[in-house]
């Protein structure tokens, strides 16, 4: 009688425990190609946005003699209807000058947002739009935790058709906002409640029947008139706006 010949391969539970290792090597694969491609994305965007600084305060300079300094403070930007992460969050009391270029079309459109800030979470809201029809207006509109719904608007300054500049600013601790459309010098001013800070990621373009968003420019500082007027200028030959600062 022959014997009984060895059994070879594998019990299950070699097999489990070599599924099992399998699994966390892919997981953590998984992870660092994650990692990878998020520093890559970032790496990206800051090239990105500094080539856009150096553009600004080249044609300033050329353009006017003017000398800016940006110190790297552009943090997001987004061409045409869509949404782009920021550089980095907008967080705590963070001073912020959000630039954005858009085109109303329809007269009739009320409040209207066409250029925001998107929170990470809860309801904040940082944006520009179009106020209400009988003044041809357009409008800023900012929700913090202590305050909702603080608006403002630029009467006279809409007109069917026709491309704006406007901006949105808060500072000293975002304790105070101001704003304008087509012109550098602040149309209106007004403080702010203190609040519990901002926690806005990402930057929104809005493209809807009732007018176009074209372009939108975050930046983590304050601008005095000069900056602001240089930032506006390239805009309006980029893009093709009638004004003149």
């Amino acid at each position: 009688m022959k014997p009984w010949a060895k059994q070879t391969g594998f019990t299950i539970v070699e097999l489990l425990i070599v599924i099992v290792v399998i699994g966390i090597l892919a997981a953590i694969t998984i992870v660092a190609y994650n990692g990878i491609q998020d520093r890559a994305r970032k790496s990206a965007l800051q090239s990105s946005l500094t080539q856009t600084e150096k553009e600004i305060m080249a044609w300033a300079l050329l353009k006017n003699g003017e000398s800016v300094s940006l110190s790297n403070s552009l943090v997001g930007g987004q061409i045409g209807d869509g949404q782009a992460d920021l550089l980095r969050s907008l967080t705590s009391s963070s001073d912020i000058t959000m630039y954005g270029v858009y085109q109303v079309v329809d007269m009739n459109g009320n409040y209207y947002g066409f250029l925001e800030l998107l929170p990470t979470s809860g309801t904040q809201m940082f944006w520009m739009g179009t106020g209400p029809t009988a003044s041809n207006s357009l409008g800023t509109r900012i929700d913090t935790s202590s305050q909702t719904n603080v608006s403002t608007y630029q009467t006279n300054v809409r007109n069917a058709g026709t491309k704006v500049i406007g901006w949105l600013q808060v500072s000293n601790g975002a304790t105070s906002r101001s704003f304008g459309f087509n012109q550098s010098a602040a149309y209106n001013t007004s403080a702010l409640t203190a609040h519990a800070g901002w926690n806005f990621s990402r930057v929104k373009v809005t493209t809807a029947p009732t007018g176009n968003g074209l372009a939108a420019l975050v930046f983590d500082k304050a601008h005095d008139a000069i900056t602001r007027t240089q930032i506006m200028g390239w805009l309006a030959e980029k893009y093709n706006v009638p004004i003149s600062l």
